[in-house]
């Protein structure tokens, strides 16, 4: 089971000899040292909530509907 922390800011990957081995991360002002057993898996979200970046970074009208949901806003893939 892979543990998901959203809400956490990435401050620096943990090297050793030959692998990533942790993160630095921040959450709610706090810093963590996180531990890796297998692997990193790193995310981050688009800007679909971010007007701005939509009308400036997109194609088409950054507000038009567009079939389901917002799937048209979507930006991080």
């Amino acid at each position: 089971k892979v543990p998901i922390m959203t809400g956490v800011r990435l401050k620096a990957l943990v090297r050793g000899a030959d692998r990533i081995e942790g993160v630095v991360a921040e959450r709610d002002g706090a810093e963590l040292l996180l531990q890796a057993k297998r692997g990193v898996i790193l995310a981050a979200g688009g800007f679909g909530a971010n007007p701005a970046m939509r009308a400036r970074y997109l194609t088409r009208a950054p507000d038009v509907e567009c079939g389901v949901g917002r799937a048209c806003q979507v930006t991080g893939a």
